[in-house]
């Protein structure tokens, strides 16, 4: 897990995601403007290319907000600023303090559906040996040989990539890319191997696209992928199924 911690007097900003991790801030902004009547408003940004949620937070002294906190917003691309939250002042002595964080994806306040989670595998192969580790945080790790293709599970928008690591001893510094899916939820393909990536940020993509290639951490041996959601303070993995077109995969 990797997250991203700026402070300021007033406001901080949170940028972390609890399974993959990516190390590079998205063009995302949470700001406040003062108003001449002593209110404040929060205002967000998303100038990236697909949409995020907001978990925001607010410590009011001798003020009171116009929606209910800690909330959870969607931010959609949008050139525009949108407003977050009023701060309404109600007496002398005022202030606040607000922090936010930043998920992929799009929060509905349910997990996803679980038919909408059976995937083929998200790579192509001639071995037909090769099953997935399970682990409790519904991450799936696959022991590739050297150059598998990654393909693309579901057709989406590229959110995210980083392939400039050779080698890398710590998972959430891994290469990796970042898919969101039109459901509101992400998939994460990661230890792909350097400069293997063929997509770019905003890239539409099909199911079965080859977007990057396995291999090259002397590290770490195994390729990892999850298909990911916001949740109410964070994001986590959903259980999915691996199909090979006739039959579901069993775990190892």
């Amino acid at each position: 897990m990797l997250k991203f911690l700026l402070f300021a007097f007033y406001s901080s900003l949170l940028l972390g995601v609890p399974v993959c991790a990516f190390a590079q801030i998205p063009p995302l902004k949470v700001y406040h403007v003062d108003q001449a009547d002593g209110s404040s408003v929060i205002l967000g940004e998303n100038h990236s290319f697909v949409p995020v949620s907001v978990a925001l937070q607010l410590t009011l002294t001798h003020m009171h907000s116009s929606v209910a906190l800690p909330d959870r917003l969607v931010l959609f691309p949008n050139d525009k600023p949108q407003v977050l939250a009023v701060l309404t002042p109600e007496r002398p002595g005022y202030r606040f303090y607000y922090k936010c964080r930043f998920d992929w994806g799009i929060y509905t306040g349910q997990a996803p559906d679980p038919g909408n989670l059976v995937f083929p595998l998200p790579f192509k192969t001639q071995l037909d040996t090769i099953r997935p580790k399970h682990y409790p945080t519904h991450v799936y790790t696959f022991p590739l040989p050297l150059s598998t293709p990654v393909v693309a599970v579901r057709g989406g928008i590229v959110a995210f990539v980083r392939d400039k690591k050779q080698h890398c001893r710590r998972r959430e510094n891994a290469n990796l890319v970042l898919i969101y899916h039109h459901d509101g939820t992400y998939s994460c393909y990661e230890n792909v191997a350097q400069h293997s990536v063929l997509v770019q940020v905003g890239q539409p993509v099909e199911q079965g696209d080859v977007i990057a290639s396995f291999g090259g951490n002397k590290h770490q041996a195994e390729f990892w992928f999850s298909v990911e959601y916001p949740t109410r303070t964070g994001a986590e993995a959903a259980p999915i199924v691996f199909f090979d077109g006739e039959k579901p995969i069993l775990f190892r």
